[in-house]
């Protein structure tokens, strides 16, 4: 499979993911890609320590981590105009109200290839700020 729009090699993708095992899965799947991967993190926490110091070029993240929401991520992630997914298996409709009603969304359980069909289309597309960006 290729990634497409984002062959760009060593491309750094963030995976915020509550379960270590899909996770861990997920981050092999795009090393072996060709991708740079951070993660993944299983609490909002790290992953807002790590942005500063090594900000993602994309990210995918579960709605639901060890340490709350991630919404926090997510917001963290808009602010800064990087692109992301929202990855989960709860119900979008309950989630995605209010700043991130236009953001991605895959169900769980999805491939890695949807993910990224899904970053690569969302990426094409982007001629605006992100959904929930502070201009």
């Amino acid at each position: 499979m290729s990634p497409d729009g984002l062959t760009d090699k060593g491309r750094h993708i963030l995976v915020v993911e509550r379960d270590m095992i899909v996770g861990l899965s997920l981050a092999e799947d795009l090393l072996d890609l060709g991708f740079r991967v951070s993660g993944p993190f299983i609490c909002a926490e790290d992953v807002l320590a790590l942005m500063p110091v090594d900000p993602p070029d994309l990210a995918i993240v579960d709605v639901s981590l060890r340490d709350g929401s991630g919404r926090q991520t997510a917001r963290a992630l808009a602010e800064r105009a990087i692109p992301f997914v929202l990855f989960s298996a709860r119900d979008s409709r309950e989630t995605r109200e209010d700043e991130f009603a236009e953001t991605p969304w895959v169900d769980k359980p999805a491939s890695t290839e949807r993910l990224l069909e899904v970053l690569n289309a969302f990426i094409a597309g982007r001629t605006a700020p992100m959904p929930g960006a502070v201009a």
